[in-house]
């Protein structure tokens, strides 16, 4: 197979289930009222996750070649949300091929992209929809840096069940299928037995530290997973490490932060659940929501409870520290007005003090005045008096 066309017509009959199976759809209607070849929700998965990972393979006019022929070349960059989120005119060219040759084969699906999606992001339906990331890692794309990959899933009923992360740089193929396990080029995927927290491998993403109302929560965060795991890494692609966790090489992943979207784990999320990895909400602890994805992948729910109760006690302790910190701040407040009431007390004491004295000095001088006129008069008096007799 050299190309998407010749891969679809060689496996159009492939594509669907046999007639027989296509009884009802999951609403439990018929598909008289659409072309047979068309129906939505009955597509061989097998063969169809087969023929796009060979397209995403051999196609010499698609992604792989795109990518690989600009790994090293100038690239214009734009900001989305920050100098942490960046979009290439690559990101769209990549996503344009994905979707144009998508449609072609299936003009009555859905789609879910990055760049064509833009800042609202649609109802994720029951219909069929598929989820795009034409490069996930565009930091690392734009730095050269060999952890960038194209991501493809497939939604049916609100449920992954196609998930397709290509690495392109070190020609890693991961592909799940839901129910049917996840492979890398290949091999079946299984995640780590760890299940003691101390001894895991975790992966965070501290660039969010830049998000000024993010930075003391992610400090805190990476100073308590730095403290109480083995270790903690960083790859810069959320597909690209839950697909980590899915091979066994790191054990928990917390995923959370502006920029991160559903098409980062939507795909990814497949692969590590059938791979014997789970990935949770973190708020809940439920299964996560792949349009609201605050999420925690883990090898293990032992691992993702432990990795939640981590984050959690991060978050509670920042704000002890804030509120600590706050109440100290107004106690010194306090205590330096009351410093202040204190020593204006003692110069108004002072004052009444320093006016008393001075008003009981003049009442004394004049009180001796006084006497010593009264006592002189009463003197002339007698004399007189004396002086007459």
């Amino acid at each position: 197979f050299t190309s998407w066309a010749h891969l679809i017509r060689s496996s159009r009959s492939h594509l669907i289930w046999p007639r027989s199976h296509l009884a009802q759809d999951p609403y439990g209607k018929d598909h008289a009222d659409h072309p047979f070849d068309l129906a939505p929700y009955d597509l061989n998965l097998e063969v169809l996750t087969s023929v796009l990972a060979s397209w995403v393979l051999q196609d010499p006019e698609t992604l792989v070649e795109v990518l690989k022929g600009v790994t090293f070349a100038r690239k214009t960059v734009t900001q989305k949300l920050g100098n942490w989120d960046l979009v290439t005119e690559y990101d769209r060219k990549i996503e344009d091929i994905i979707i144009g040759k998508l449609k072609q084969q299936f003009p009555e699906h859905k789609f879910i992209g990055e760049e064509s999606t833009g800042k609202d992001l649609p109802e994720l339906t029951d219909d069929p929809t598929w989820i795009i990331d034409p490069i996930d890692g565009t930091t690392n794309f734009i730095h050269n840096f060999p952890q960038i990959c194209v991501v493809i899933g497939l939604s049916i009923c609100k449920e992954m069940r196609i998930g397709i992360v290509y690495n392109p740089v070190l020609e890693q193929l991961f592909t799940a299928r839901k129910g049917r396990g996840s492979f890398l080029n290949g091999h079946p995927l299984k995640t780590s037995t760890v299940d003691d927290i101390s001894k895991a491998l975790i992966a965070i993403e501290p660039e969010f530290m830049k998000v000024e109302s993010l930075r003391d929560k992610m400090i805190e965060r990476v100073k308590t997973l730095a403290i109480k795991t083995q270790g903690i890494r960083t790859i810069g692609s959320a597909a690209i490490t839950l697909c980590h966790i899915a091979m066994g090489a790191i054990e928990g992943y917390q995923i959370e932060g502006p920029g991160i979207s559903t098409w980062d784990i939507a795909a990814a999320s497949l692969i590590i659940t059938e791979a014997g990895g789970i990935v949770i909400d973190r708020v809940t602890g439920n299964d996560v929501d792949i349009m609201n994805p605050r999420a925690i992948g883990a090898c293990s729910i032992t691992i993702a409870r432990d990795l939640k109760k981590m984050i959690n006690d991060a978050d509670r302790q920042l704000m002890i520290n804030y509120l600590g910190s706050h109440v100290r701040r107004h106690l010194m407040r306090m205590w330096w007005i009351i410093l202040l009431l204190r020593r204006r007390l003692r110069r108004l004491r002072h004052r009444r003090s320093t006016r008393s004295r001075s008003r009981a000095r003049r009442w004394r001088r004049t009180t001796r005045i006084s006497l010593s006129r009264t006592v002189r008069m009463m003197l002339r008096r007698s004399h007189r008096t004396s002086l007459w007799v």
